[in-house]
This record gives C-alpha cells, structure tokens and sequence, in this order.
C-alpha cells in the first residue's frame, strides 16, 4: 500500500507539473475593467541592453531585433512660441503640467513623441544658449521616456522665422534691416495665412532660404554649430531615437525639382554625416518640402548612408481649399509615400499629418487615415498636441482645446491599439471603430515575446483575447496593453475584442 500511495502522489504532481507548463485561460482585473485571455502564462518585459533604435532596411527594430511601429503626436504648436512648450504654464507649474501632458499621451498608448525645437528657443541671441530652455526640454524628453515613450529631436522651423509669421530661426540670423532698409516686423504668431509664403518665391521668407542655401553670410556654419552642440548634448540621453534634420525646408526662389536634386539631397547627406559622426548609432530623419507634403512626391535623393528614416509630411490640400474631404486619399497618399521609402529600402515615418478638428468629417479622415496606416505598417505622430489658449496662426489641428478637453472623436481614430514591438516577420492587423475588435496575425519567432498596444479609452471596460497558434499571452503590466510569447516558430493570430 506505501508503495501505491507514493506512485498516486507521484501522479498527482506531474498533472499540476503539466499543467502549470501550460496556458491557461484567466481574467486579470484592474480599475479599467477585466481583461479574459484563453491562452494566459505570466510574462515579464523581456530584458533590453538598451533601448536604442535601429534602421535595418524598411524595418525598424529594437535592441531584441523586434520590428517596432511607432505611433504618436507631436509636441508642438504650442511649442513653436514663447515659452516654447506645448502646453501653458507658469513659474510654478512646469512640473505638474508636464505630467498631465505626458500622462494623457500615455493613456492614449502612444510610444513616441516628435518633440520640435526652434533655434530661436535654444540661442536667442547669438553665441548664447538659453539654460532655461534646455532644462524643459530636457526634462519633456526624461518624463516621456519615463513613460517608455521614445523622442524624436526635432528641429523645426516654418517660413524661416517668427518675423514672417512663422518660426525656427532666430532673427539674428537676417541681415540688420530688409531690402527696404527697414528694420524687420517684430515676432508675431497670429497670421492665419502664414503658408502662403511657401508658394510666394519673391517672399522674405524665400529670400532668407537663398541666404541659408547659398554662400552669403555664416548661417549655415551657426546652423552645423548647434546641431554639433545639440547632437553631444542628446547623443546618450536615454529615450532619444532620433534627429530631424530640418522641417519643411523652402527652397527659397529655386525651381523646386532643381534644388530637391541639387541642393537639399546634398544638405541631407552632409548634415547625416555631420550627426553620425557625432551619434553613430542615432537615427536621422529626412523631411521633404512642405509642398510634397500635400502631392505625396519628391525629387530627393536617397543620402548614401546608413541609419536614415524617410520622414515625409502628408495633409490633404483640398481640406484646406475646397474645404472637401476625400475619405479615399489617405490610403493612396500613405501607399505613395511608402512606395519612396521601400525605393530607397528605409523605413517610412510621417512625421506630421492630420485633420483640423473643427470640421464636417474630420473624424472620419482621420478614422481612414490610420488604416491606411495600419494597412502599410507605416509609422506615424499625428500633428499636434498642444494645450494652450492660444494657438499657433490659428491652427485647429490639437487633439485638445486649450482646457485639454479632448476632441473625442478625433481621439477615438488617433488613440487605437497597434503592435509596439513583433518578434517576427509579416504582420498585419486591423482595427475596427465599430465592432471594437483588434485582429493581428505575423509569423512568430521562437521565443519572441510581442508587444501589443490597447488604449483604455478603445477598451473602456476591459477587452477578452483570443490566442491561436504556439503562443500565450499576458496583461502587459506597467502600461495598457498584452504581451504574447510564442512557444515556436509558426503563425500567432491574436484577437482582441471589447467587452
């Protein structure tokens, strides 16, 4: 008989053995709801080296060798005047208003900001940085990363200056007085028409771009000087991905076609050598002019080196003019641009897009927009985030009005889940508004551990998943979202639907 009862136990803890091996379904319950998972076993984050980002053809991939979609908003319009923030505040409130900031981001999953700085901001006069303005800017990119939200360094400029109702470069950086002789228009930031510029060639604006292009003067030099001192400066800062060369540069009274060929592809491919030498392993975004923004074309040249993100804007032109909406545009725009950066075998990042929130459709353009975006894996940081009573030349582009209500339904297309990190080739997934049901299928690699973005707000009272495939999944702890392993190399299909 002992020998009977001691095979019995025997049995019994090889059963429990077995199946604590194996997924099982459970419920993980949180002040957002409940969350069913048929196939659950406990994951952890997977340990990283580091967090740094790498272009590896139209890919980019993490320290795991993860495929990585970045998904975000810009930090921004607001940002572009003094006190050059994205949101408003006082001596005593920086802290806590940039903790607001940031904690809605996360909540809406994002895991990248496009943070704009101007040179105006950083070297208000010239030879003289601006402590005060580097210690916020600073502190925006540590809060976000605190969040794990990476950061895009962004050097941002519009019709060249404040003084032509734009912004980016300092006023220093225009001869003493205008072709008049008059002294320059104080900085301004309330020219509803201020894009005008951009197809106006006999413009101060355009005039300052001849300059900036040519051999006149010593802005270019100034120019590689703080982007010398801003690259040591971000090179190890933890949660940094990226330098954005220029945004929407002019080409001043040149033939378009000529100097994208001529003279911005060769800017390009000295300002990437210039921050790589700096930052090797730092990625470096190229922009196109504003005017390809809207054609979703360029004549640029891929730079002959390493590293580099094809980071092309898109607005529909017609939204603007007409005042119409082409719910069918974003998905040819999107291909478009995708179809250059597969050309140029580089990832593809729209680094701005989006739809003013006070008009007849904007949520269904925006809805559109970001399945198109799903359905090329394209990356994307919709234009903009800013809370402020003021906007920047009356733009009505923000997520939030100045109190930071949020416009829903614009939130609702921008706040959607999305895979943040696949171990594995050949995803595709999709997202539905109506039926709130999140599909994702790829091919899984052995081990690899994915990562799933699920916005509360998409899953207001928690989500059940569905697993298939040699994989299990877990409650991505410490942000809003899954985590799924794969046992074998194979096809992991993961449904996710609201409760």
């Amino acid at each position: 008989m002992a020998r009977q009862d001691t095979l019995f136990f025997l049995l019994i803890v090889i059963i429990f053995a077995v199946q604590a091996c194996q997924p099982q379904q459970s419920e993980t319950c949180t002040a957002d709801g409940c969350a069913n998972i048929d196939k659950s076993c406990a994951l952890d984050p997977p340990p990283m080296a580091n967090y740094v980002l790498l272009a590896d053809g139209t890919a980019i991939r993490d320290a795991l060798g993860r495929r990585v979609l970045l998904r975000g908003v810009n930090a921004s319009g607001r940002a572009k005047m003094p006190p050059f923030a994205p949101f408003e505040f006082d001596a005593n409130s920086y802290d806590a208003a940039l903790a607001a900031y940031l904690d809605r981001a996360q909540a809406w999953g994002i895991d990248v900001i496009r943070a704009p700085f101007t040179w105006e901001a950083v070297e208000p006069s010239r030879g003289t940085d601006s402590t005060d303005y580097l210690a916020r800017y600073d502190a925006l990119i540590d809060a976000a990363w605190a969040r794990r939200i990476w950061t895009v360094i962004d050097f941002h400029q519009d019709v060249y200056t404040r003084a032509f109702c734009g912004d980016g470069f300092p006023i220093w950086t225009l001869p003493p007085v205008d072709a008049d002789g008059k002294p320059w228009p104080a900085p301004h930031d309330d020219c509803p028409g201020w894009y005008q510029q951009y197809f106006d060639t006999t413009s101060p604006a355009a005039a300052a771009f001849d300059r900036f292009w040519g051999s006149e003067g010593t802005v270019r030099q100034d120019y590689r000087a703080l982007w010398t001192r801003m690259a040591t400066r971000y090179i190890d800062r933890p949660g940094v991905i990226a330098f954005e060369i220029i945004n929407e540069p002019m080409a001043g009274s040149a033939q378009m076609g000529a100097w994208e060929a001529n003279t911005l592809s060769p800017f390009y491919t000295e300002m990437t050598g210039l921050l790589q030498s700096i930052a090797p392993t730092m990625l470096v975004a190229i922009d196109t002019s504003p005017l390809d923004g809207m054609t979703f074309s360029t004549n640029l040249a891929k730079p002959a080196l390493s590293g580099v993100v094809f980071a092309p804007h898109w607005y529909d032109p017609a939204v603007y003019t007409s005042g119409a909406f082409d719910l069918a545009a974003p998905a040819t725009a999107v291909a478009a641009w995708k179809t250059v950066g597969d050309a140029w075998n580089v990832p593809t990042w729209i680094g701005e897009t989006g739809y003013p929130h006070d008009r007849d459709q904007a949520a269904q353009a925006a809805s559109a927009l970001y399945d198109a975006l799903d359905a090329n894996g394209v990356h994307a940081t919709w234009w903009d985030y800013s809370v402020a009573k003021t906007s920047w030349n009356s733009e009505t582009l923000s997520l939030v009005d100045g109190d930071g209500n949020e416009f829903a339904a614009i939130v609702d297309a921008v706040a959607r889940p999305y895979p943040r990190a696949i171990a594995g080739d050949d995803a595709t997934w999709s997202w539905s508004l109506v039926s709130r049901q999140f599909k994702l299928t790829w091919s899984a690699t052995t081990g690899g551990q994915s990562e799933i973005s699920l916005p509360t707000r998409a899953f207001p009272r928690g989500w059940t998943v569905q697993v298939t495939g040699d994989a299990c999944a877990s409650p991505a702890y410490g942000q809003r979202g899954l985590f799924v392993r794969a046992g074998g190399a194979g096809t992991v299909n993961v449904v996710v639907t609201a409760k």
